[in-house]
């Protein structure tokens, strides 16, 4: 297993629009994901991970 400091999101967009919006998807995987995490995990799994793993300078 592995934690939320290791985990990062991404889409399969435009495929994903064939079931839905992006919005459908993105908003049916925060529903998942958002009630099994802290709000700084979220702001890791959605973008500070990324930032981290790819050394980008914001």
């Amino acid at each position: 297993m592995f934690g939320a400091d290791r985990l990062m999101f991404r889409s399969d967009r435009p495929v994903c629009l064939q079931a839905g919006s992006y919005a459908e998807a993105l908003n049916a995987l925060r529903g998942v994901l958002d009630p099994a995490l802290s709000a700084d995990q979220r702001a890791a799994v959605y973008g500070l991970n990324a930032i981290r793993f790819y050394r980008v300078t914001v």
